[in-house]
């Protein structure tokens, strides 16, 4: 074991006695989220989808956005890496790519937290049928040729059981190809983009795509703030990005609403006045301004468009869904509104009680991308479960494919047909600072 693996093994240590309160109070005996069964229909065939939930006005759930408001009110997660992890001998080996620099560098760090959070509570309960899961964590550098380097080191060195990552879906498109051919599974936490489970077999995704998820936001903007006219803004050079504004167009289309202007840009800009005075100019004047980018870049739209007087509706995507965004705008992202895959305004008992422990552990709030990395290795380790072994990668990938019902604070979750995620849409509006749920479809 390295010295930083040794140091962080201390570190954990510390918390062991709380962890360990938690899961008795809460009754952790299964591989998902304490407090609510592993599998609610293992291996059934997928569930009907659930009917869209009206959600109450912030006012009534005061009571119940409790621990989302003590979440809020902390540290976000940062772009800060510590030390990484190592797999021990004897315990099985997962390989974790995520991106702790570059352009997506804070969605890899709140993923880490996430994973080592999960990683604890299913070690300290044992493991997966007495094996420890062990988590191998590199730095993708939201680069895809280092994703690529990356994901050949797992798969040949390390030999891996499955690989959790990459953050970014430009990294999934030129590293997931690797996995397939040599039958290793692979969940990414994080890819929205088009195309990427179509990859193969053997890859699948807890992240919800934005062709489920852009198509309820665009419905709200239609049906709740009769939005008619928008102008566009999105990165070019982004998968995430440009598959967004695809989706969004093709949405906004069937609805009746018109672009009145699309500005593309790259992710390393970091002047937006000349887009900005374009849509300044426009008349008549957009409903409201379509942002589908990273953090960095949004959040530098949104922080401009409102120095210069643009007080138009700001609607984003998945890469909104943090609160770094809230960190870095600060008043200015007041009203802005976005589709995703996790919110902690949600009540579901599996997502308060992850929020709990993870502020507990981690002295910060969690976001969709910790929530989401944090379900995926939950959901892998019940998979190796239902496949009876930690070294046979086609069983693990049958089980996988099976997983139904399964409680995470993603809500239920069933990977789909084509091995995406089947789950409700959150759509949420930033208000008082903190994430407030508009509508779950």
């Amino acid at each position: 074991m390295s010295a930083s693996a040794l140091r962080l093994r201390v570190l954990l240590g510390l918390f062991v006695a709380v962890l360990l309160v938690m899961a008795t109070a809460n009754g952790t005996s299964s591989y998902a989220a304490a407090g609510v069964p592993a599998i609610v229909a293992s291996g059934a065939a997928n569930p009907p989808a659930a009917a869209p939930t009206a959600i109450p006005k912030p006012k009534a759930t005061a009571v119940l956005l409790a621990g989302c408001a003590a979440a809020a009110n902390l540290t976000p997660a940062t772009a800060a890496a510590d030390d990484l992890t190592n797999a021990a001998a004897g315990e099985t080996k997962i390989g974790v790519a995520i991106a702790l620099s570059g352009a997506a560098g804070a969605y890899g760090a709140s993923q880490r937290k996430g994973l080592l959070l999960a990683q604890d509570e299913i070690n300290k309960a044992g493991g997966v049928d007495g094996h420890t899961l062990g988590l191998l964590i590199e730095d993708t550098a939201s680069d895809k040729t280092q994703a690529s380097t990356v994901f050949q080191n797992f798969i040949e060195e390390d030999q891996v059981l499955a690989i959790l990552g990459p953050t970014l879906s430009s990294e999934a498109a030129a590293a997931d190809p690797l996995a397939q051919a040599a039958s290793v599974p692979v969940i990414g936490m994080s890819n929205t983009g088009n195309g990427i489970t179509e990859i193969g077999d053997y890859v699948f995704r807890d992240s919800l795509s934005e062709a489920d998820a852009i198509p309820n936001t665009v419905a709200v903007m239609k049906n709740s703030l009769n939005i008619k006219n928008v102008a566009i803004m999105y990165a070019q050079d982004d998968k995430f990005s440009s598959d967004g504004y695809g989706v969004f167009k093709t949405e906004l289309a069937k609805n009746g609403i018109n672009i009145l202007d699309t500005e593309v840009f790259n992710t390393a800009d970091t002047s937006f006045d000349a887009y900005l005075t374009k849509i300044q100019g426009l008349s008549p004047a957009p409903d409201a301004i379509v942002v589908t980018s990273l953090l960095g870049p949004a959040s530098k739209i949104i922080v401009k468009a409102r120095d210069m007087g643009l007080n138009q509706q700001i609607i984003g995507g998945n890469g909104f869904n943090t609160p770094l965004l809230i960190t870095l705008t600060g008043k200015s992202a007041e009203g802005a509104i976005f589709g995703g895959a996790w919110s902690c305004s949600s009540t579901d008992t599996t997502n308060q009680a992850f929020i709990k422990a993870y502020v507990a552990r981690w002295q910060q709030a969690p976001d969709q991308f910790s929530a989401q990395a944090y379900s995926a290795l939950k959901i892998l380790a019940d998979a190796i479960h239902r496949a009876k072994s930690n070294s046979d990668t086609a069983a693990l990938r049958d089980a996988l494919a099976a997983t139904a019902g399964l409680a995470t604070p993603l809500g239920s979750f069933t990977f789909d047909s084509g091995r995406n995620a089947k789950q409700q849409t959150f759509i949420q509006e930033i208000k008082g600072g903190q994430f407030v749920l508009v509508a779950a479809k």
